[in-house]
Formats: C-alpha cells, structure tokens, sequence
C-alpha cells in the first residue's frame, strides 16, 4: 500500500512538473510569435487555440495536404480531436492522428517563423512536436529572445 502512494505521489510531481514545463515554454512562444494572450498557454484546450491563433495561415485558408479548411474553423481542431476519442475502438488512434497532423502545422509554422526558415526544413520536427508536445517545449525555452 505504501508503494501505491508513493508511486501515485511521484506521478502527481511529474504530472505538475510537466505542466509547468509546458506552461513556461508554450507562454514563451507565444509572446515570441506577438500574441496578445501568451497566458493562455497555462490553459491546456485554450493553448491548442492560441497555437492555431498565432499563426498567419489561420487569418484565411489553411491548406493541409489535399484539404482546404477555414482558419476559424481550423482554430477549433482540438475539439474535433476531443470528440473522435470518444469512438469505440479506433477513437484513440484518430484522435492521436488529429493531434499529430493539426498540432504538427502549428509547430511547423511556428518554428519556421521564430528560426525564419523554410517550413520545409522544420516540418519533421513539428509534426514529431505535434505528436510529443516535450519536443516542442525544449525547443521554446531553447530560443532567445
């Protein structure tokens, strides 16, 4: 019983911990990128929209692979992927696949923008950070400014 509350303890200080980590970095980002509501980063829904915000492709269609979607709507991916993992059976792995190919555009323009390079050259790493968030938390605390 006490190594169950151990355990549980540490996963509550990883759990804070990563939390911070995430906060700090993405609030770094995004007043790096001039967004007005960089807090919002401490906002774990809220954060996934002010990545798709801060980003000039959202100002008017967004263009991903064969897909043309409205950048206000585009804003809004997170809840798409909320709402798929519902899903009996395949939610998960759609919701994954969701956060991978939506959250990988956002990093992929923001690292493009903040290390003004082409988005070809930052695209592997963005999806990958759209995929493992961690990724793109060391990348933010990493950039001077």
């Amino acid at each position: 019983m006490i190594l169950f509350w151990f355990l549980a303890g540490l996963g509550v200080i990883f759990s804070i911990a990563l939390y911070v980590l995430y906060g700090f970095s993405h609030m770094k980002a995004l007043k790096m990128m001039g967004y007005q509501n960089a807090w919002a980063a401490w906002i774990p829904f809220y954060k996934s929209y002010a990545l798709a915000d801060c980003i000039p492709e959202t100002k008017g269609e967004v263009k991903m692979a064969s897909l043309s979607i409205p950048g206000d709507l585009f804003k809004f991916w997170w809840i798409l992927s909320f709402l798929v993992g519902f899903i009996p059976g395949i939610g998960t792995l759609a919701s994954i696949a969701i956060n991978i190919f939506c959250g990988g555009f956002c990093y992929t323009s923001i690292y493009s923008i903040l290390e003004r390079k082409p988005k070809n050259e930052v695209e592997t790493i963005g999806y990958l950070s759209g995929w493992l968030n961690i990724i793109a938390s060391f990348k933010f605390l990493a950039y001077e400014k």
